[in-house]
Order: structure tokens, then sequence, then C-alpha cells
């Protein structure tokens, strides 16, 4: 409970100084709330035990970025143990993508299990990192990808998107806290 106050009032407190380019995206059932560019466009899916929250950025009518959070309800993993287990296996089964570089990442609020990941679909060739952590009963992927010859452009905006990332409470990939 205490949590969910606290993402309240981060919510209130920076709604009075959002910008003018940027606005807070609150989850449906207040899980996580995201500072997003305020001309993503927003999509929410669910398929089986997953539920999807897709942000596309655009840039003169082309793709920008792509920005998904997901929250898969049935899973293995307990929070703590993303790096203990046979997680990166478990990644690679669904993703479709070659893992180029794989790192713990602290974030201001969570600590994150950071695959740097390369994805060739239909003759584009995609670059991008998906972030995954584990609280309460949710595995969290938040995936980011971008063209290969723009990904250098987004990927600053990706660092400062997972740094306005607030989870209902906190957690981490590995157990400390």
């Amino acid at each position: 409970m205490r949590g969910f106050f606290l993402v309240l009032f981060f919510i209130s407190f920076f709604k009075m100084f959002s910008q003018n380019e940027k606005s807070f995206f609150v989850e449906n059932n207040n899980k996580y709330v995201i500072l997003l560019d305020n001309d993503v466009e927003v999509a929410n899916k669910t398929i089986g035990s997953t539920e999807m929250d897709f942000f596309v950025k655009k840039d003169d009518s082309n793709l920008g970025y792509t920005l998904v959070v997901s929250k898969i309800f049935e899973h293995e993993f307990v929070e703590g143990d993303l790096l203990r287990t046979n997680y990166e296996d478990f990644f690679l089964e669904s993703c479709g993508c070659e893992i180029l570089n794989k790192e713990v990442v602290e974030n201001h609020n969570l600590d994150t299990y950071r695959f740097k990941i390369k994805v060739d679909k239909k003759g584009n060739k995609f670059l991008g990192y998906n972030d995954s952590f584990v609280f309460g009963d949710f595995l969290y992927n938040i995936l980011f990808l971008a063209l290969e010859d723009d990904f250098y452009k987004y990927r600053e905006r990706y660092f400062e998107i997972m740094q306005s990332l607030v989870v209902n409470g906190k957690t981490t990939i590995n157990g400390e806290y």
C-alpha cells in the first residue's frame, strides 16, 4: 500500500513540473509510471499470460523507436533470481534475436538485467535493449528497438526513459536491496 501512495505522490509531483514535450504514462492497473514523449503512439495487447503496452515514436512519419513494456504473469522466476537461473535461455526462446551483450544496470528506481540485442526482420536490421526484472508476481521485460542506422540517435532517450520508470515499489534482479 505504501508503494501505491509513493507512485501517486510521484505522479502528482511531476505533473506539476512536466515538460511540454513529455508526459507521464500511468499503466492501467497503476503497476508502473514512465515519462514518454507526448507524440508517441500507444497501444495495449494481452496475449495469454502477458500484458503489453506498446509505444511507437515516429520521426517525420518514419519509425523512430519502439518501446514495449511487458508484464508476464506465468513464469518460473522469482524476485532477485534472474542472474542465478536459466533466464537467458527463456528470453532467447521468445525474442528471435541475437544477444550482443549483457549486464546488470542500476536505474533510478530499480536494477535490471539488460541485454543488448540485434534483430533481423524481413530484411530490416534493428538494434535495441531488453531490460528485465521480477517484481511481485510479474516478470517485466522492457524492450527498446530502433533501426540499426538510427539506434545511436535514440539510445540516450531510452536511457532517460529507464531512469524515469517507477514500478509500484522497488525491486532488483540480483537479490540485494
